[in-house]
């Protein structure tokens, strides 16, 4: 059952989640909070916060990696980062994804959003095994 799914049903949830930038790892704790009827007091809906835990130098959260070479990029010539924690996957490394600070600062159109395992266990609420969800968008700057 998802965070969500779980607010829907009445009962609040929670988890830690990042939003890096090149050089700032943040930390973010998710909060999904049922939303109920003041007539009934049923469910009705569910509201998501969001709050800032913690910020400081990406390195204090990862270690960083350079480029190199076609390290980073499939057999699609995609480079796949994380829309969470902004990571990208080793080519046919599916459970290994490193933090490369230079795709944040100057990325092109052949990298593509995804989810690492990691986050998506966070966002779903549940250990999801095999091939990470992959969103086909480019990465906002």
């Amino acid at each position: 059952m998802s965070y969500m799914e779980s607010a829907l049903r009445g009962d609040p949830a929670s988890f830690l989640s990042e939003c890096n930038s090149a050089e700032v790892g943040r930390v973010i704790l998710n909060r999904f909070e049922p939303v109920h009827s003041s007539r009934s007091h049923r469910t009705v809906g569910a509201v998501a916060v969001y709050s800032l835990v913690r910020s400081c130098p990406i390195a204090e959260l990862h270690a960083t990696h350079p480029v190199r070479g076609d390290l980073y990029r499939g057999g699609d010539g995609l480079i796949r980062m994380c829309a969470f924690c902004r990571r990208v996957q080793r080519r046919g490394e599916d459970g290994r994804w490193d933090f490369v600070p230079e795709y944040i600062k100057n990325h092109d159109e052949t990298i593509v959003q995804a989810s690492c395992s990691t986050c998506l266990a966070q966002l779903v609420g549940e250990l999801v095994s095999g091939a990470p969800y992959q969103l086909r968008t480019k990465v906002a700057h």
